[in-house]
């Protein structure tokens, strides 16, 4: 007969997936009859949206986008002018696992922009974006918890899993009008970078309420003419809905571009900016999982059913502040901006020293002692050490990144600062006692009721009462052993049947 177990049900998000895709596109740009043929191309910026995201079976779509800012410098030695184009992008990833209804989580990030010309009438705008697409699904199981049945022994054990018990995310709109910082007139914008992050963030009850603030990187042509640049900083918060939460429950926090306008205004002394943003929201639980392991009966044979489960949980979060350095050769007379782009974040280890690796490329616009324009580019790595378990994965990525340029005699060298976050996931495994055939069967009558045998090395109190047919209790109170003590040499086992 089949047993009748009592149950209770866990629920939390697993992962079925995490992959990175990359998209390449360019655009072509015709100057205006306005503006003197072109000699080359000085410098461009830009930034990524991510447009929306559809789920399909076996399919994700993904809308993505890149808004971009290219310097021209005419022939003839005019003032140099800007370009301007939007990059449309479509990433998709195919995959039998992926189905409607679960969680897509996407990070896009500008990986390269940069220009050229085709001819002296014509600019061409080439782009690279990639998408951190990190699928989840919810999951529900159930576990035991007790036996109907009478004269059932049962082994529980507890797992402690740190889970993902929670995400949300939401769309919504940031408009003011700031004024950068330094002062300045502000006749034509020639590149914009936005720069989010996270300045207070809480569970409270079923939401996630969260503060932030979207710093804009402005490079600009001033009342003179005078390319220069300044910085201003646009506030934002909001709420996303999660469900329940607890109390010590961590909050995650990831937010994007989905569409930027940045204009001077009519006077000059400032910019209007609507930003549209999209905020995720994670919550990792820390839990302990109690299951059941084993299980056996005193008057009958016991059949259990088992199966091997398996939970990802979040091992740890670790943020690092390196700091990298680069240099670039040149006649410098003034540094006048700095965009960094993110490359993929790697890690090599040994045994269990892990070396952490972000490589950014720094762009830099800059002016010689002519006057003139020119722009450059290197790479700079930050990179952090530390330790973790050897089967453990990560997660790296980076934000708040700060490029700042030292003049010498022969070029710059930059200074690199920002905060590496690694995320640490590893497997816990459990084998769980799904249910149980019993079949009654026949007491012994002859034997002995006490019998003394030595307890083996690694051998438990339930091991031996499984053995024995009867119960820990039974042994601990012949023996007079507390649960706290670890049973060793000879014991008396009462016999069950």
């Amino acid at each position: 007969m089949k047993l009748e177990f009592l149950t209770e049900q866990t629920t939390c998000l697993g992962q079925v997936l995490r992959e990175m895709k990359m998209a390449e596109e360019t655009a072509e740009v015709i100057l205006p009859d306005s503006c003197p043929d072109a000699a080359q191309v000085l410098f461009s910026s830009g930034m990524a949206f991510l447009r929306g995201k559809e789920l399909t079976e076996g399919r994700l779509t993904i809308s993505a986008g890149v808004s971009g800012m290219a310097l021209v410098q005419p022939q003839e030695d005019a003032a140099p002018q800007v370009v301007e184009a939007y990059i449309p992008m479509s990433i998709r990833l195919e995959n039998p696992a992926i189905q409607p209804g679960m969680e897509a989580e996407v990070v896009i990030c500008l990986r390269r922009l940069d220009g050229h010309l085709v001819n002296p009438r014509k600019v061409m705008l080439r782009a690279a974006v990639s998408a951190e697409i990190t699928l989840w699904e919810r999951r529900q199981e159930q576990h035991i918890t007790g036996c109907a049945q009478k004269d059932i022994c049962m082994l529980h054990k507890t797992m402690p899993i740190r889970c993902l018990s929670a995400m949300g995310e939401k769309n919504y709109t940031v408009e003011d009008t700031v004024q950068p910082t330094p002062a300045g007139t502000i006749r034509q914008l020639a590149g914009v970078q936005a720069a989010l992050r996270h300045t207070d963030a809480r569970l409270t009850g079923t939401r996630a309420v969260l503060k932030g603030e979207a710093e804009l990187q402005l490079l600009y042509q001033n009342s003179d003419g005078v390319f220069t640049t300044g910085t201003a900083i646009l506030p934002f918060s909001q709420y996303i809905d999660l469900g329940d939460c607890g109390e010590e429950d961590e909050l995650q926090l990831t937010s994007c571009l989905t569409g930027a306008d940045v204009e001077p205004t009519i006077e000059g002394s400032g910019v209007n900016v609507t930003l549209q943003l999209l905020t995720m929201a994670k919550v990792w639980s820390r839990r302990e999982l109690r299951y059941l392991a084993d299980a056996y009966s005193l008057n009958g044979a016991l059949t259990p059913e088992t199966e091997e489960r398996s939970y990802q949980s979040l091992l740890d979060r670790q943020f690092f502040s390196p700091i990298g350095r680069g240099n670039i050769t040149g006649d410098m007379q003034r540094v006048i901006y700095c965009t960094c782009l993110l490359g993929e974040g790697t890690h090599s280890r040994e045994g269990e020293a892990v070396n952490f690796s972000m490589p950014v490329t720094a762009c830099i616009l800059w002016e010689d002692g002519q006057g003139q324009l020119h722009g450059g580019s290197t790479e700079i790595r930050l990179e952090a050490a530390s330790r973790a378990s050897e089967d453990c994965r990560f997660r790296l990525c980076a934000e708040d990144l700060h490029a700042a340029a030292s003049m010498g005699g022969d070029g710059a060298e930059l200074r690199l600062t920002g905060t590496l976050e690694a995320d640490s996931f590893g497997e816990s495994h459990m084998t769980e006692l799904l249910g149980a055939d019993w079949q009654e069967t026949e007491r012994s009558q002859g034997g002995p009721g006490l019998v003394i045998r030595r307890i083996r090395p690694g051998e438990t109190l339930w091991d031996a009462a499984k053995a024995a047919g009867t119960t820990q209790e039974a042994i601990m109170e012949a023996n007079g052993l507390s649960e706290d003590q670890q049973p060793q040499g000879m014991l008396l086992i009462p016999r069950g049947r």
